[in-house]
């Protein structure tokens, strides 16, 4: 992951919709807040964000978990540098 982010303007996270999956990666320690800041420092200038496993049996596409992870991932890419 380092080798090829250094070389990037763009990338792509990925963050899983699933209850468990998603509270572990935005955890302090976290891997979705450790590649954010992974990439901002190695010049990732922007991010896309892509909220994957909506269809989860935890999730049902519910419009409420997707408005719950955007609250909580807008402000840290944010205080992480990246233009929201």
């Amino acid at each position: 992951m380092i080798s090829g982010a250094a070389q990037a303007d763009i990338g792509v996270l990925v963050i899983s919709d699933s209850k468990g999956e998603f509270k572990t990666g935005d955890e302090r320690g976290g891997q979705t807040r450790e590649h954010v800041q992974f990439a901002k420092t190695l010049g990732v200038s922007k991010l896309f964000v892509v909220v994957n496993k909506m269809d989860d049996p935890t999730v049902h596409w519910s419009q409420e978990r997707y408005d719950e992870i955007e609250s909580k991932m807008i402000p840290f890419l944010r205080s992480s540098g990246y233009n929201v």
